[in-house]
């Protein structure tokens, strides 16, 4: 986990203000695939490895997460829809590893580790919809000055 801390100081912000142009949503896509290298994992190493790819994915999914909704939202509701988000990121937090506990005694790592490969290419495939979306409204909301 020391290795998740150290990256996310180093690599936290260029990676996010590089991403947080036209297509981010595109980014998302690559974040599944991550979870992947932990199933197929048989030494530390990888799993060392493991953790730095989804340490990237984690660092771009928050600041992609951010603009999404500082673009989709109206410039008065900002605030309250980052706060919703960050709640639910807290819930998230509390609930995933009580779930991925229950996986793991009942199924074993590897196929944890797939589940949770295939929630992240769901919410690839979802943020992959929703690019045209995102694009349009980022136009809509330069016309106006928003």
């Amino acid at each position: 986990m020391s290795i998740n801390g150290v990256m996310i100081i180093l690599l936290g912000l260029p990676p996010g203000h590089s991403i947080s142009t036209p297509g981010h949503p595109r980014w998302q896509a690559l974040l599944g695939a991550d979870f992947l290298i932990h199933a197929a994992a048989q030494t530390f190493a990888v799993h060392v490895l493991a953790v730095a790819v989804w340490t990237l994915g984690e660092i771009l999914a928050y600041s992609i997460s951010k603009t999404i909704i500082s673009e989709l939202a109206a410039s008065g509701q900002r605030g309250t829809y980052i706060g919703i988000v960050g709640s639910m990121s807290g819930l998230a937090t509390l609930i995933a590893p009580l779930l991925g506990g229950v996986l793991l005694a009942r199924l074993g790592a590897a196929p944890m580790w797939l589940v949770v490969a295939g929630l992240g290419f769901a919410a690839a495939i979802v943020f992959l919809k929703l690019e045209g979306r995102v694009t349009q409204r980022r136009a809509e909301i330069l016309a106006l000055g928003d």
